[in-house]
């Protein structure tokens, strides 16, 4: 993605992306005011390791890692849904070699309320 028609700077991978909109696009994205602010980078964090995960080893310790950020929370924002669950559903769904059986109980019940939405 090129940011600016004027100076050529280039923005890498889908989760860098995503914090550029959440810094420039509507305002139900922007994230950094909020007091979630520091778990949502984490969780994005999380996303960007996945997607260059090579071992089913490495997957799977991602795949902990967003559940335990999950916890008891309905969205990886908390109540709502956020800036972060875009990023891991998207995350997921580039990663064919995940299926369903490598998610916990908790990232399965995550998915099917974000699928709604």
């Amino acid at each position: 993605m090129i940011s600016s028609p004027t100076m050529y700077v280039p923005i890498y991978g889908e989760v860098n992306i995503i914090r550029y909109f959440g810094r420039v696009g509507p305002e139900e994205y922007r994230y950094e005011d909020s007091p979630n602010c520091n778990e949502i980078d984490a969780v994005l964090d999380i996303c960007y390791q996945l997607l260059r995960c090579i071992t089913s080893k490495s997957r799977a310790s991602m795949l902990r890692a967003l559940n335990l950020r999950l916890g008891k929370q309905k969205y990886f924002g908390g109540d709502k849904i956020s800036i972060a669950d875009i990023g891991v559903y998207s995350s997921l769904k580039r990663l064919p070699i995940i299926t369903p059986k490598d998610f916990t109980p908790t990232l399965t019940e995550w998915k099917k309320r974000v699928q709604l939405v």
